[in-house]
Formats: structure tokens, C-alpha cells, sequence
């Protein structure tokens, strides 16, 4: 655990622990706020003053969000803007001053919340409420007992903009008939008026019970916006909404999340905390509840009617009621600080991920317009690091469940047992229902895949897509195919059933244990495929040329290795060629000869469409360039041939530069195992070797 950060609000004061750093000190009020939120606002849209609890609970809630965005978490690595690894958890003290203290210093309240907020966010919480010194004036308004939505509205629903909140307000408005306010937290006024544009086309749609709306704006001072993760935003979310649902006479509050964003389940442990973010969790739901219900005095209850249904449900809720065409102007991108109005969609973030596989496997592509997307989910190329492990992750976790049963399931994901008791009074019940859940999600994914798969062809027949895309990640590890062709891979023991240190294959990834660190999943690129020969072959010295060989294994990548030898110039690989002739006469007819074959054999590749050869066509293809490169330049007048020197650099530098993408990839996620590689252990030069001290013992059969 981190040390703890004291966080000091509206003038309060307190003595920070040792080593926690200079206190984060918050004000709403006075001369110099650095946290911006308005009550008067909502006083002024509810006609009424409001009740000292709830006006507390804002200003709590405004005072956690802000924290969690000026502390930023350690560990070493991001993901989607988050920091994660060994230090990632924080503990934050609040001293908060509050209207009630003794209400929120009473043990029911008190406890609701740091329970609510830890499983939330994953930090560890601590807070002491004191009374107000300065009361804050507002200014004179007309004050009256009702509001201007009393008997006009039916419920209360949290509205993000996204597609989720989007399907909800649907299906409250057009199939149940019910007038409900739709509450919003807005931060910054940049995607304001497509806000209000989709809230008018609803209310178009609608009709007769268009729903009313209220936003609520929430920010900080610029200078503390140094974490991205907001986990503790549904925390906001849940006392606007609550404060308009009292206010009005109501005595509940509506989520509108589908159940596999709800329950998040991590496809690797390395991404606990930063992908699986739990803030519409059903234990997190029914803390904030406990949380309102201490406050009140009387029972409060916060509802996620979508939580039985997977994104892909959610969309066709809108196709039924006829309303696709409101995609268009919903947003769900996570990644709200890259966002132009171009592309209101990054298309890496996870966000965006599931909403355009909802959207593809609904059949409603054409309501969504991919051009909204900065990457496109199928064919766009992938920055490499972060967005290329989620993406691999989020696929091959649907590919495992597809080929589970319900035991093996919540042995893989022990996470879901957390949610099960606030799911069903039964258990069992529960469980089936979660397993559904993952189980049509990742039929729906899989579907999706094989449909683009099918549209695509041609293009991939061809190699005409970015090789860091997704169907050519699908297609080139051969995890696009169909169960009954991966017997033996469904026969393996699940990774996460293995002791001791392990390097394994699955599908779009690479799943790798050290020591005793959790799973951690990477993408199945070029590095990981070099360093797994190096770690199966601890103490033997590769040069560069010969690790690239090895790692071709069967008979025709074995035939092109010492043409692609004599291409790279390497030679034997030991010291004594350096400073020799590239190439003779021998050598140059090999290389024509083998230019020949390339020519000869791509065309039948092509032809044979077999997922585990197609990755040749690239192979092939770099080979020839090589190839005619070499000719080109290595060649001097007369057939001579220039030193080896520069050419065996090439050579090292195809094979170390991933290598180090790879070796930076791991230290972002697994610090331990990145110590262990570091050199004398892993040297990336001339001459590669694993050479491990003490000896360690590698699994690579799982």
C-alpha cells in the first residue's frame, strides 16, 4: 500500500502521516476555489432549497472526485490513462467539513461509505467529517416547497450520454411509457451541445413522456487533473441523482449499465484496477444505497435494470423501440481528452472496443458511423503497447469463455463471486445467470469476427490490411477458427491453474507468470516470440541471425533461414566475420535462386487461404526485400561485395528492436520479471543470450 496523501477540504487542517507527501488541500468556497461546483445551480432548477444532508453528500462527492484525479497512482504502467502494477492502490485520508458531523462521523455512514468507495475504486479511504466554520450564502431566490417536476416525472435516471444510458432512457420512455429526468454530471462544456442535441432527439423520439434533463457541471482547476482513471465518478453520479430523487419525493435511482461493463471481469490479472473498473459494480450499487439509506433514515435503492443483458442486447433495445438512429450522436469514448469533434471516438480505449463490437454484431453498423472512430475497430492499425494488449486481451477472454462450462468459469474468474449475492437470493441462480451473460457476450463477439472475417477476405487473402489490425491479429494466429479445429488447445489446463514460471501461447497472446506475480497477458507480436526461444534456451548464444532462424520452426521456414541468413549478411555469427565480403559469386546465385522460389510460392499461399501459413506471406515478403535490397547495394561494380559490418548491425537491429518493445512492454506490467531480464541476463547485441542467475525453470508446454 502506498503511503497515505491527507487530503484537506474547505479550510480544514490536519497533520499529514510521515511520508505522505505535502497535503492536497481543496476548496469550493472562497476567494480562490480549485474545485468548481455550483450548488445554487441545482437550488435554482428545483425551485427549493436543499436539504442540508443532501447538500453534505454533494459536496463530499465533489471533494472524492477531485482527489482522485490529483493523486496519481503507481506502479509503473497505464492503461486507458491509468496507472497500474504493485503501487497502483493509494490511501487517501479526508478531513471534510459537513453540516452534520455527527451524522457523517456515525458508524453506519462512515462505514457505508469507505466499504462503497474501497471495493469502487480500489483505493484505501478514510475520512473524518468536522462541522462547518463558514457558512455558504446563497443568493435571495423565491423559495417554494415543490419542485418544477413534482407529479411530472416517474423516476430518476442517471444519464452519461452513453449508449447504455442512452438504450435506458429509451426504454423508460418508449416501452414502459414512463417520464423520468435524466441527470448529468458535465465537466467540461467541449461535447455540451452534442449532449444537448442527442437529449433533444430523444425527447423527439419519444414524444407524449420525452423525459426532462438537468446537468449538473463539476470540474477542478486544471493543475489537478494528473489521474484519468475516475473511478470514483459514479460516486458524483449517485448523490446528483439521489438529491433530485429526494427533492422530488422519490425514494430510488436508476443505472443504466449492461451487466458485462457492470461486473467487468479482468481478462488478466496485470489489468485489476485500470480495464476493470467497477463503477456501476452491483456491490458497489448496493453500498451507495446503504450509503443513502443511513443518511436518510429510510430505505433507498439503486436499480441497474440492464444488468442481465450483454451491450450487444443493449443496442438492440434501441433497433427494437426504433430508435438506432441515436447511436450517432451518443458517446461512450473513455478517453474524453483526445476527443475531437471529428472523431468523438478514440476506437483504442476499451469503451470504444465494446460499443463498436455491440454495434457490429446488432447488425446496426449503419446508424454508427465508423468514421467517428479515430482507429477503426477491425481493420485500423494499432498503436503498438497498451491498445494492442487490450484489444488481444478483451478478444481471447471471449474465446476462453466461449469453451468453458460454468465450474471451469468461476474458477478462471473467482472476481464474479463478489457480485453474486446482490444478483439473486440464490447462489446457484445467480451464477448460471452471470455465466449466460459471458456466454452470449462472447458468442456475440466471436459472431462478430467471423462475419468480418467473411467481409473482409479478399483483403486478407491479399495482405492488404495493417498487420497490427484486428482481424489480421485474429487471422494470422489462427484464433479466428472454429472450435472444433483447436481440440488440443481447448485440451490444455487453463493458464491460471499452473505453478511455478510459465511462457505460453493462447490464441492472440502470450500468457506469462515469474516467480510469484500474477498472469500477465501480451500480445502475440515478434518480441515474445524471440524472447520465449531465448528463455527455452538458457546459457546457448544466438547471434541475431540464427535467434531469427530458430524461431522458424518447420521445414519451410527452416529453408528460407540461410537464404535470409546470406540476406542479413550475418554469416556464421561469430566475430571472425566482421570486416569479410558479403557476398561471392556463390552467394549471389543462392539468392537469385531463392528469389525465384518467393516468386514461385506466394501465389499458392495465397491461394491455400490456411490460416496458419497466411502469417508466411509477410515472412516472404520481407524476405524478398531483403533480398533485392542486397543485391542492389551490396554489390560493387565487378560483383564485389562491401563488408559485413553494417549489415550484420541490420541484422541485430531486426531482431533486438522488438525484442526491447517487448522487454518494455513487460517491465510496464510485471517490474519483477523485467528485473530478472535486464542485462547481464538478457544481452541485446552482436550475440544474444538468457543466461540466468540463479538457474530458473520456464514452462512452455501449458
Amino acid at each position: 500500500m502506498a503511503a497515505e496523501r491527507l487530503i484537506l477540504c474547505g479550510g480544514a487542517t490536519g497533520r499529514p502521516a510521515a511520508g505522505g507527501g505535502r497535503p492536497v488541500e481543496l476548496h469550493i468556497y472562497g476567494p480562490d476555489p480549485n474545485v468548481h461546483f455550483r450548488l445554487e445551480e441545482i437550488r435554482r432548477a428545483m425551485w427549493k432549497p436543499l436539504d442540508p444532508v443532501f447538500r453534505d453528500l454533494l459536496e463530499v462527492a465533489a471533494y472524492v472526485l477531485t482527489a482522485d484525479q490529483a493523486v496519481t497512482r503507481a506502479g509503473g504502467g497505464r492503461v486507458d490513462g491509468a496507472e497500474i502494477g504493485a503501487g497502483w492502490r493509494r490511501s487517501l485520508r479526508f478531513v471534510i467539513p459537513v453540516r452534520q458531523p455527527d451524522l457523517w462521523n456515525s458508524a453506519p455512514v462512515r462505514d457505508a461509505l469507505v466499504a462503497a468507495l474501497s471495493f469502487a475504486c480500489e483505493d484505501e479511504f478514510a475520512f473524518e467529517f468536522v462541522a462547518h466554520r463558514r457558512e455558504p450564502v446563497f443568493d435571495g431566490l423565491l423559495a417554494y416547497d415543490s419542485t418544477p417536476f413534482d407529479g411530472e416525472v416517474e423516476g430518476v435516471m442517471c444519464f452519461s450520454g452513453g449508449v447504455d444510458s442512452l438504450a435506458g432512457a429509451v426504454e423508460e420512455g418508449v416501452n414502459a411509457g414512463r417520464r423520468v429526468l435524466l441527470v448529468h454530471h458535465r465537466s467540461s462544456p467541449k461535447y455540451a451541445p452534442r449532449h444537448a442535441a442527442l437529449v433533444a432527439a430523444l425527447g423527439r423520439v419519444v414524444g407524449r413522456t420525452a423525459p426532462l434533463h438537468v446537468s449538473a457541471v463539476v470540474n477542478k482547476r486544471k493543475a489537478l487533473g494528473r489521474e484519468f482513471t475516475q473511478r470514483s465518478r459514479s460516486f458524483l453520479f449517485t448523490a446528483l441523482g439521489a438529491t433530485f430523487a429526494g427533492m422530488i419525493g422519490l425514494d430510488r435511482l436508476r443505472f443504466y449499465e449492461n451487466g458485462v461493463t457492470s461486473l467487468n471481469l479482468p481478462p488478466s490479472g496485470q489489468v485489476v484496477g485500470a480495464r476493470a473498473s467497477r463503477t456501476t459494480h452491483p456491490r458497489v450499487l448496493a453500498g451507495f444505497a446503504a450509503l443513502l439509506t443511513a443518511l436518510r433514515g429510510k430505505r433507498f435503492v439503486i436499480e441497474n435494470p440492464f444488468q442481465t443483458k450483454t451491450k450487444t442486447d443493449v443496442v438492440e433495445v434501441l433497433r427494437d423501440a426504433g430508435c438506432a438512429h441515436l447511436l450517432a450522436l451518443s458517446t461512450s469514448c473513455g478517453r474524453t481528452w483526445t476527443r475531437t469533434q471529428e472523431h468523438p471516438h478514440c476506437g483504442v480505449c476499451s469503451q470504444c472496443v465494446d460499443r463498436r463490437f455491440a454495434v457490429l454484431a446488432a447488425g446496426q453498423a449503419e446508424h454508427d458511423p465508423a468514421g467517428g472512430y479515430a482507429v477503426d475497430l477491425l481493420t485500423g492499425e494499432r498503436p503498438a503497447g497498451e491498445p494492442r494488449v487490450m484489444l488481444a486481451g478483451y478478444v481471447d477472454l471471449a474465446d476462453r469463455v466461449s469453451r468453458m462450462g460454468v465450474g471451469e468459469f468461476f474458477r478462471q474468474f473467482g472476481e464474479a463471486a463478489r457480485a453474486l449475492r446482490h444478483l439473486h437470493p440464490s447462489a446457484a441462480a445467480a451464477g448460471h445467470q452471470v455465466f449466460d451473460l459471458y456466454r452470449r457476450h462472447a458468442a456475440q463477439v466471436g459472431g462478430a469476427i467471423t462475419a468480418a472475417i467473411r467481409d473482409h477476405a479478399d483483403a486478407l487473402r491479399r495482405r492488404h490490411l495493417p498487420p497490427t489490425c484486428l482481424l489480421r491479429l485474429v487471422v494470422d494466429t489462427g484464433a479466428g477458427a472454429e472450435p472444433e479445429d483447436r481440440e488440443a488447445d481447448a485440451a490444455c489446463p487453463p493458464a491460471s491453474a499452473q505453478e511455478g514460471n510459465y511462457f505460453l501461447r493462447r490464441g492472440t497472446m502470450w500468457a506469462v507468470r515469474f516467480g510469484k506475480g500474477q498472469e500477465c497477458l501480451y500480445p502475440a507480436e515478434r518480441g515474445f516470440d524471440l524472447l520465449r526461444v531465448l528463455l527455452a534456451h538458457p546459457g546457448r548464444s544466438f547471434t541475431a541471425s540464427a535467434l531469427d532462424a530458430e524461431c522458424r520452426q518447420d521445414a519451410a521456414r527452416g529453408a528460407r533461414a540461410v537464404a535470409a541468413e546470406d540476406a542479413a549478411g550475418a554469416g556464421t555469427g561469430t566475430g571472425g566475420d566482421r570486416g569479410a565480403e558479403a557476398l561471392d559469386a556463390e552467394a549471389v546465385a543462392r539468392l537469385t535462386r531463392r528469389l525465384e522460389e518467393i516468386r514461385t510460392a506466394r501465389p499458392q499461399i495465397e491461394a491455400s487461404r490456411e490460416a496458419g501459413r497466411l502469417e508466411l506471406l509477410d515472412e516472404l515478403a520481407e524476405e524478398e526485400r531483403n533480398i533485392q535490397t542486397r543485391l542492389a547495394r551490396d554489390l560493387r561494380p565487378g560483383g564485389r561485395g562491401r563488408v559485413l559490418g553494417d549489415i550484420r548491425n541490420q541484422a541485430r537491429n531486426r531482431v533486438s528492436n522488438p525484442l526491447r518493445r517487448a522487454l518494455k512492454l513487460i517491465a510496464t506490467y510485471d517490474p519483477a520479471l523485467a528485473a530478472h531480464l535486464k542485462r547481464p541476463v538478457l544481452a541485446l547485441g552482436h550475440q544474444l543470450c538468457y543466461s540466468p542467475v540463479p538457474e530458473t525453470a520456464w514452462d512452455f508446454s501449458g
